[in-house]
This record gives C-alpha cells, structure tokens and sequence, in this order.
C-alpha cells in the first residue's frame, strides 16, 4: 500500500494537461481510462449517461474519493461541440472556445482522483451528474450492492466544488464530529451558495463532503481554472488523507425522517393521480 505523496507540480500539472484535452461532449475515454486499473468494478444501465466505474481502495479504512466525468456549459446543454484545446497562462486555465468552457468541472477533479490513484483509497467515478445525476440515481435504485459497499468507507469525498478553501455538505444529515474533523484536516470553510451534487444520492450511511478545487464560473464559456489553487487542494489531498482514516456515519434519525418524508410525498402523488383519473 502506497502513501499519497504529492508528485512534482510538472507532473500533476501534466496529468491535468491530459484530462482537460478529453473530448468535452463525452466522458467515455475517461471511464475507460480509470476502469483499466487493477479491480475496477465497471457499470452501466439502460438509461442515458448510467455509466459508473469503481476501484476499490487497499487500506483498511478508505476514503472514497469522487468526481464525475461529464461537463456542460448553459448556452449548450446538449455538448454539439467538443471544444478547443485550452489557453495555459501562468495562473490560469482559459478557454479558446467561444461558445465553451474548459471542462474544469469536473475534469479537474478527475485528474485528482488519477493523481490519487495509488495512494489506497477507492475512487469513484460518475457520468450524467450535470444533466440530472443520471449514474448517481442508477446506483441508488439499481445498483443497491454496489451502494453499500460505497457507504462502508470511512467518508465519502466529493471534487468538484469551484473556488478556493471552501467545502459543501450538500444537504448530507452529517454529524457534528465530521464536519468539524473535514473543515480541520482538510483548512477549508463551508460554503454559503447551494450547488447540486452526487453527495446526496450516494451518501446512505457514510458521511460525506465536497471540496474546492479552484474552478470558476462554471458551466460558461468563461470557465476558468487556477492552477495553483488546484494544486494545493492536491497538496490538502495528499497530506489530509496520508494516515489511518476515521468512520464517520451520517445521523440516523434524519435519515430515517427523510425517508419517511419521502414515502408520504410519494403516497400523496398517487393519491391525486387517483383523483385525476375518477
């Protein structure tokens, strides 16, 4: 089992380089990228963008480590265009495209969890997170072996939230001790927007957040990435996960609230379906 120690900012910077130059309508090459790696548990349903790829970490206690392999822009949800290769500035990452970004999010992320790779902690990697949590949603209704198999890690760890030393809990019934060990180990505060993500889908069980990784104005033609704030969020990675991980577990009253919540709204759809159809 090998410690994550962070590689020369070259070499991150490379790996970057590589996943930013994916084709921006597709995150295929990049499934099939991570599912070549050793004990890689690959999935796909029915559906559009229910794809999935799992490797499962050697520690006793990992972390899994998420990110998800499609990105959009708002002026084209439908990704018709695969983009233009990037600007690399000194500081910042920039497009070229008018009518694009760069993929930042979430392929900045990816690129963490290809750095990571070998540090024994599991990774996890999602398509269709941006156009409704397609492979999230899939794993929670169809994959429910799968789902707890994710929910036996000691956290669940989420990169794909823009700007720098923020983290979001999206909604996760946390305990307290969690949120208060991840914003210390990891030096990051809680973030006062609201964004979507897989977090609320996958975490059944383990607590979970999701970390800055030094993306900006997501989803337009305007994104940018900050390559210094990038590779510290790297560096936080590598240090914040290098010794023996704690169990976090989410809290059960509020999830066992939220499921009943969700029973009664679904009994009360099928109520005034009835009555629409008398």
């Amino acid at each position: 089992m090998k410690d994550p120690v962070s590689a020369n900012p070259t070499e991150a910077e490379r790996v970057l380089r590589e996943f930013l130059h994916y084709p921006l309508n597709d995150g295929l090459q990049i499934l099939q990228r991570f599912a070549k790696l050793e004990g890689a548990v690959v999935g796909e349903g029915d559906g559009p963008m229910e794809r999935f790829v799992y490797v499962p970490g050697s520690r006793k206690h990992p972390v899994l480590l998420v990110a998800h392999v499609d990105t959009v822009w708002d002026q084209h949800y439908q990704q018709e265009q695969k983009g233009m290769p990037p600007t690399y500035g000194e500081e910042l990452i920039t497009s070229n495209d008018p009518a694009a970004g760069i993929g930042g999010d979430d392929r900045a992320g990816c690129a963490l969890l290809w750095l990571l790779k070998d540090s024994g902690h599991s990774l996890l990697l999602l398509d269709g997170e941006e156009k409704g949590h397609y492979a999230a949603k899939y794993l929670q209704e169809k994959r429910k072996s799968v789902l707890r198999k994710l929910n036996r890690h000691a956290y669940i760890l989420a990169l794909d939230l823009p700007g720098e030393r923020y983290c979001h809990y999206h909604n996760v019934p946390n305990c307290r001790k969690f949120s208060r060990f991840f914003e210390e180990n990891f030096d990051c505060i809680p973030m006062p927007r609201n964004f979507g993500s897989d977090l609320s889908y996958l975490c059944k069980g383990a607590c979970g957040a999701n970390l800055s990784i030094g993306v900006y104005r997501m989803h337009r033609p305007e994104e940018t990435l900050n390559l210094s704030q990038w590779l510290r969020t790297y560096d936080k990675l590598c240090s914040g996960l290098l010794g023996e991980q704690a169990m976090f577990r989410t809290r059960k009253l509020i999830r066992s609230f939220r499921f009943v919540e969700k029973k009664l709204k679904c009994l009360w759809a099928w109520i005034l379906k009835l009555r629409k159809a008398r």
